[in-house]
């Protein structure tokens, strides 16, 4: 092989791992793309690496102490899961969250407004100083599960305006 102009060196960290180096022609070259995982998966793998446990033990949806959300999503389907494993065994991009309303009844005053002290009210869903009007799929559920059925995309409300 040719080391000079024909090929590049290509690294890896493996995650927590001692990474690999191998050259490689640059035509065997391919863009990678990391797994793309939502931002509450990320987050439990961030929490799991930092007590220390182990792939299967962050993956065992027996596990009490792995959220509703993450449980949900791996089982979801078995593409998930692989995700998941590729995620944890390296670097992962967070997909954006959508932004949701929760919207009780019809017409203007009909929003959930959550002041920042906790207090939870109805008013309109104009953002305000104080209180907070668009949610994630987990502060929805955070807030109570109940909630989640009566979310309205952010983009669907804002079109019809």
């Amino acid at each position: 092989m040719d080391f000079t102009t024909n090929t590049v060196l290509v690294e890896s960290d493996n995650g927590d791992r001692d990474g690999w180096k191998k050259w490689v022609r640059k035509s065997e070259v391919a863009l990678v793309k990391f797994p793309t995982i939502p931002l509450y998966v990320g987050e439990w793998i961030a929490e799991s690496k930092e007590v220390d446990r182990t792939l299967i033990g962050a993956i065992e949806i027996e596990n009490k102490q792995m959220p509703r959300l993450v449980v949900r999503w791996l089982l979801d389907n078995a593409d998930n899961q692989v995700l998941f494993a590729r995620a944890w065994s390296g670097k992962y991009e967070v997909e954006d969250e959508p932004l949701y309303y929760v919207r009780f009844f019809d017409g203007g005053l009909g929003f959930l407004n959550v002041y920042f002290n906790g207090v939870r009210l109805l008013n309109c869903h104009l953002r305000s100083e104080g209180y907070k009007t668009k949610f994630t799929e987990k502060e929805i559920k955070e807030l109570d599960e109940r909630y989640w059925q009566f979310r309205v995309p952010v983009e669907d409300l804002e079109e019809t305006e």
